[in-house]
């Protein structure tokens, strides 16, 4: 596991994850999906911001990531 990355998921969750960008990267603790807009959109919509994350993959962008989560963390937004 990653600090940055797509979020594990359970077994019984693959079978509604329509992307493919998932199993091509290590899980993380945190990723795009959980600082934009996981708390309003689908499980499955998921896949969309995993595909993002992995076409746009840089230090810079996990670095954007993780300083938003420590924001979103603080807040106690969730998103």
């Amino acid at each position: 596991m990653s600090l940055i990355g797509p979020r594990p998921m359970l077994p019984e969750q693959q079978e509604i994850y329509p992307g493919s960008a998932y199993y091509r990267m290590r899980p993380g603790l945190t990723g795009l999906w959980q600082i934009s807009a996981r708390n309003s959109t689908s499980f499955a919509a998921r896949a969309a911001y995993d595909d993002l994350y992995e076409q746009q993959f840089s230090m810079a962008q996990d670095f954007r990531i993780l300083m938003h989560t420590v924001s979103v963390v603080l807040r106690r937004t969730g998103c």
